[in-house]
């Protein structure tokens, strides 16, 4: 046994410097050392195929990462990082298009759901341009209109916006939600417009002529700033925060891009494109 013993630990010394090079590792402001293993994704496409009422249906590509790994979060970005453990997960190739938001959008706000209907902050817009001056920069085309093109991404919509559109998505498609009212995930959250009295918390709404007025978000628990999020759903989400900062670093080879610096998009498990207030889906 005292020979068996004795050779392992080489061998097990052997395995940790063979490794070394194989180390993604980075130092905060402390001089802390974190460091993960380079693990290239095994990554796959699909294209999902969605039914819904009277024979209609639309698709969403769709980017599967199919092996667990782990990302440092915030690096060089944040004072204080962390190691994050991601499991395997889906997420929409692209942003949402216009045209998907709008199919959604207009089956969800309509007078025949009844108490079911659903109310947002903004209706979307077909893309977005800058005027490059300081007062106007940044105008909505076709805000809440039908949709003049295909794939242009949906502008112009708040977090609130998004939570409740997957919702809607889901519903619209028989699937359970994910965004709720009460810890049960019986009741769906369908309303991203606040009532006059609700809590303040400080936070303000994004593109709401309301927000400049008087902020009344609030942080009660099953609110729309804090739901209950039913994570067993297979329903559609939005992104985790360490599903986000994956798929925009992460590279083909197994390393990461940080914080600091860029590379060409075919690096990158997805396309790299300017997502500001354009939601993309996990599902």
């Amino acid at each position: 046994m005292k020979k068996i013993s004795f050779l392992f630990i080489p061998l097990f010394l052997l395995c940790i410097l063979s490794c070394k090079n194989f180390l993604w590792s980075v130092n905060d402001e402390k001089g802390e050392v974190y460091a993960i293993p380079e693990r290239i994704p095994k990554v796959k496409e699909k294209t999902d195929s969605l039914h819904y009422a009277d024979g209609n249906s639309f698709s969403i590509d769709m980017i599967e990462i199919l092996n667990p790994d782990s990302i440092i979060l915030g690096e060089n970005v944040e004072s204080v990082m962390k190691i994050a453990e991601v499991p395997p997960f889906r997420m929409a190739k692209f942003e949402l298009s216009y045209n998907i938001w709008y199919k959604v959008y207009s089956w969800a706000t309509s007078e025949e759901r009844g108490e079911k209907v659903y109310a947002f902050e903004n209706p979307g817009s077909e893309g977005a341009y800058s005027s490059g001056g300081d007062k106007n920069p940044l105008y909505f085309f076709n805000e809440g209109g039908f949709p003049k093109t295909e794939g242009m991404p949906v502008n112009g919509v708040s977090w609130w916006d998004a939570v409740v559109w997957c919702n809607a998505l889901n519903e619209m498609l028989g699937l359970e939600p994910v965004y709720c009212a009460d810890e049960q995930y019986q009741v769906p959250l369908r309303n991203a417009v606040y009532e006059t009295g609700a809590e303040v918390s400080g936070c303000p709404l994004a593109y709401s002529t309301k927000a400049r007025e008087v902020d009344m978000t609030s942080l009660t628990k099953g609110n729309i700033d804090n739901p209950y999020v039913n994570k067993n759903s297979r329903g559609y989400r939005l992104p985790y925060d360490y599903e986000w900062e994956y798929a925009a670093r992460k590279c083909s080879d197994g390393s990461f891009i940080p914080g600091t610096k860029t590379l060409p998009a075919t690096n990158t498990v997805l396309p790299k494109r300017e997502v500001q207030s354009r939601p993309l889906l996990n599902r």
